[in-house]
């Protein structure tokens, strides 16, 4: 059965060790993980629009985030990065297809990759889960990440102490608040970012306090999800514990 994973977590949480934790014990039950960063896709999607932000930022956190909010806009489509990343696990199955020498790749490309699974990284809009239910059923999971407020603080205010030279701690803090706060309800934008509207309908949460909470919370997870052994399951299996999830 091919998977799909969608991950979601506030700005400050560990969502890259979520990723990489989650891909390594996929690994252990013979998953062949596959990473998807839709914010590496941003600058090459704004280019095919010719659009680039209209606004100045004031941190490369910052600007990640307006960033994402000009490629929704310039598509006119919020969920145009979850499009994105359906186009991508399209394009590695053909290219599965193309190196196993099928002839007819194109159609080939349709059908899902047993032993795989897709790690999207990461979600910020209700569209963009809704467009990867759509497109892939049940067998999409979205994984939210929890992490206590002051830590992700903590750690915004450390990434940017180390990325915004001349940047005292009160500053820090200050643009730290700011940022968890954009993060969680753009209002002041038709097409930015709202983790609110979909971190509470994870399929599994992620403990990320630490990086042996995301241990245990991921190895939890994918035992129970595989039946506590190392056989993958079929596609009956699946359908079976999807019924019950």
């Amino acid at each position: 059965v091919e998977l799909v994973f969608g991950l979601v977590g506030p700005i400050g949480c560990p969502i890259h060790q979520a990723r990489d934790i989650l891909a390594s014990t996929l690994k252990k039950m013979d998953y062949v993980p596959v990473s998807i960063s839709l914010s590496a896709e941003m600058n090459r999607l704004l280019t095919a629009k010719g659009c680039k932000v209209d606004r100045t930022s004031e941190s490369i956190l910052e600007e990640k985030i307006l960033k994402g909010n000009a490629v929704r806009k310039a598509f006119a489509r919020d969920g145009v990065l979850a499009a994105e990343a359906i186009r991508q696990v399209v394009e590695f199955r053909l290219q599965v297809a193309t190196d196993n020498g099928v002839t007819d790749s194109d159609e080939q490309a349709k059908i899902p990759l047993d032993e795989h699974a897709f790690i999207i990284d990461q979600l910020k809009r209700p569209e963009e889960v809704d467009l990867l239910v759509k497109a892939f059923g049940k067998r999409f999971i979205q994984v939210s990440v929890v992490t206590p407020l002051e830590k992700r603080k903590q750690s915004l205010v450390a990434r940017l102490r180390n990325e915004q030279h001349g940047w005292d701690n009160s500053r820090c803090e200050v643009h730290a608040t700011k940022l968890i706060s954009t993060d969680q309800n753009e209002r002041q934008d038709e097409h930015g970012q709202r983790i609110s509207k979909i971190f509470h309908l994870g399929d599994v949460f992620f403990d990320g306090t630490s990086e042996e909470t995301l241990e245990k919370s991921s190895q939890r997870f994918v035992k129970a999800f595989f039946g506590r052994n190392n056989i993958a399951p079929t596609r009956d299996e699946f359908g079976s514990y999807m019924a019950q999830a």
